[in-house]
């Protein structure tokens, strides 16, 4: 699905009218053409094509069961020698050349113009910009995924397993509406009522927030299911309900899954590019849209600093968030 919706990479490359994606072609019609009909069919056309692979990973995915999230040196029964080994081998090889690449913007990142850059008031202030967004970004998405979550969980419990289960599904339906189709509805909308706002603020970190809830969602349904398994009835026996439980029950068996959620979109949100190409200007901007400004303007070696400035950041932002509970913080 992120291989389809490609943008970012499409955009910065190039390659022609022969190498542009039906992204690409969405964001050129708007930006350069203003041609909004011809957006809005490509946007359809994405969004089926999406839609259709998201049907079908649904179709192939296989449900853990109940407690095995709780359950420690837990085992898959299928597991082999040969299927570890195997395993291995794809994992290392991933590994190499995620690490091959990461050398590379680390070892280009620090060059003789890196001074110069960290020096620049743009650099900071796109990098204000993609905090700002990505922590509220964050927990939103993680804020609707519980609400979403806990909305399916409780039909469930009221003997309607097919609502509960549609519930679900439409979060993972915004994989069918990739982060420029999305932008480019926002777009539409507002520009045909109450124009465009004068700061993106707004649109981008709601568009990032429902993109990070699908990646949210995985994280928390097993969780919420076993938490529902285990203590819904004791909490029925007590009286304990809404928010009161929300408090006392959900938020302290949750903190880890929960910070591990806000880690991913917020991680995911400060990487997008593909919101902030229609919005971004030189007054909004964050680091990948300061990022592809310098690479369009052939400053190669300030490009890299960024680069390895986002990257490091990244990192710490996904490294903070995730230690937030503490060693000792644990599903129970």
């Amino acid at each position: 699905m992120l291989c389809f919706a490609s943008f970012a990479t499409v955009l910065s490359l190039g390659g022609g009218p022969k190498a542009t994606t039906i992204e690409l072609a969405i964001y050129q019609a708007l930006s350069f053409d203003y041609d909004p009909a011809r957006a809005a069919m490509l946007a359809l056309i994405q969004m089926l094509c999406c839609l259709g692979l998201v049907l079908l990973s649904q179709r192939l995915s296989k449900a853990v069961a109940i407690g095995v999230s709780h359950v420690r040196g837990w085992r898959d029964p299928d597991d082999r020698l040969h299927s570890r080994l195997s395993d291995g081998l794809l994992i290392g090889a991933a590994l190499l050349l995620l690490l091959r690449r990461c050398w590379r913007s680390s070892s280009t990142g620090i060059n003789r113009n890196m001074l110069d850059v960290l020096a620049q008031p743009a650099l900071w202030q796109a990098l204000s910009t993609s905090l700002r967004i990505a922590i509220a970004a964050g927990l939103l998405s993680v804020t609707l995924t519980m609400m979403l979550l806990w909305s399916s969980r409780e039909l469930r419990a009221r003997q309607r397993p097919l609502a509960g289960q549609a519930m679900e599904l439409s979060g993972m339906l915004i994989l069918a509406m990739p982060g420029i189709v999305l932008a480019t509805g926002f777009f539409l909308l507002l520009n045909n009522t109450i124009g465009l706002p004068e700061s993106a603020d707004g649109i981008v970190i709601f568009t990032n927030a429902l993109m990070a809830i699908p990646y949210a969602l995985k994280v928390l349904e097993n969780p919420m299911r076993d938490i529902a398994a285990r203590y819904s009835m004791l909490c029925q026996s007590l009286g304990i309900e809404g928010f009161a439980r929300l408090r006392v029950v959900e938020l302290r068996a949750l903190r880890r899954p929960l910070a591990q959620a806000l880690a991913f979109a917020c991680v995911l949100s400060i990487g997008d590019f593909g919101v902030v190409a229609l919005f971004g200007n030189e007054a909004f901007r964050t680091l990948p849209f300061y990022l592809y400004q310098q690479i369009g303007a052939y400053r190669s070696q300030d490009g890299a600093v960024t680069a390895l400035l986002l990257l490091l950041l990244c990192f710490l932002l996904f490294t903070l968030i995730e230690k937030l509970p503490g060693r000792d913080a644990k599903t129970q």
